[in-house]
């Protein structure tokens, strides 16, 4: 998913970029913010995520409290798409 885009590979980058993005969107689309922007959410949604996975390589957030931390993602983020 964060994969260059560029080279002989690119056909396959960019469809396995969309196959792991889908089902994320599908998640927020339907929902009803003031944006109606489903895929800024899910972009949001994910960017957290990374971020999130940035701050558990480092340090910053002990291995031990990854699952509960996703689990606020996740939740904060489902609960604003209903």
């Amino acid at each position: 998913m964060f994969a260059h885009h560029d080279g002989p590979e690119h056909e396959a980058v960019a469809e396995s970029a969309v196959q792991a993005f889908t089902p994320v969107l599908e998640v927020f689309r339907g929902q009803d913010d003031e944006g109606g922007a489903p895929e800024r959410t899910a972009v949001i949604f994910l960017a957290t995520l990374q971020g999130t996975a940035g701050l558990v390589a480092c340090g910053v957030i002990p291995v031990a409290e990854v699952g509960p931390v996703v689990d606020d993602v996740v939740g904060r983020f489902t609960d604003t798409a209903r």
